[in-house]
């Protein structure tokens, strides 16, 4: 019962229902694998359908005080942050996102999540390090037989080269590498 009061609260962008929200969590941990796929689709209908991405950041920030390290739960944030145009937090919890990814393809789609948010603020002074990982990453991706994609960037990944004309002016191989991504969606 009480985890239908707080997702239906949670429905209403007001700080009082953040507040009844936490302090219900500790009674909702049994029940995590229930309360955090329906609050997750709540951040994002409140995002799209009142225009609240800061609301959504907080949903998606207490299902992470139930699973912190949850790759899906980081990249919506990331991805909220960006709609609320929180350049900071946006960043910070890329590098967060990128702290805990440990197979080739989930790095090279964190480098991706950075490169895109430093490309969208303009901060070229840091993109050089990053670039090059990220550019290291794809060619190394692209040679490899078969590539195994985590279910979180199996419908994103087919984006992970759009950075590339942005960064390099190196046309045929930037198409050579986009096509090899195709390839492996």
């Amino acid at each position: 019962m009480l985890l239908n009061v707080v997702l239906k609260s949670l429905l209403y962008p007001h700080e009082l229902t953040l507040d009844l929200a936490q302090a219900s969590l500790p009674y909702l941990e049994e029940l995590a694998d229930s309360f955090i796929p329906q609050a997750f689709q709540i951040a994002a209908r409140v995002t799209n359908e009142q225009q609240s991405p800061t609301f959504g950041v907080e949903i998606i920030k207490l299902c992470l005080q139930l699973r912190p390290n949850d790759l899906s739960l980081l990249e919506q944030l990331v991805n909220l942050y960006i709609l609320a145009e929180d350049f900071d937090n946006s960043l910070i919890t890329a590098y967060q996102f990128r702290e805990i990814c440990l197979t080739p393809t989930l790095k090279l789609y964190s480098n991706y999540l950075i490169l895109l948010i430093l490309l969208r603020w303009v901060v070229w002074q840091e993109i050089a390090h990053i670039y090059q990982e990220y550019h290291d990453l794809l060619q190394e991706l692209t040679r490899q037989k078969n590539i195994t994609l985590e279910p979180i960037i199996k419908t994103s990944f087919l984006n992970v080269s759009s950075p590339l004309p942005y960064l390099g002016d190196r046309a045929l191989a930037n198409r050579q590498l986009t096509n090899r991504v195709v390839e492996e969606c």
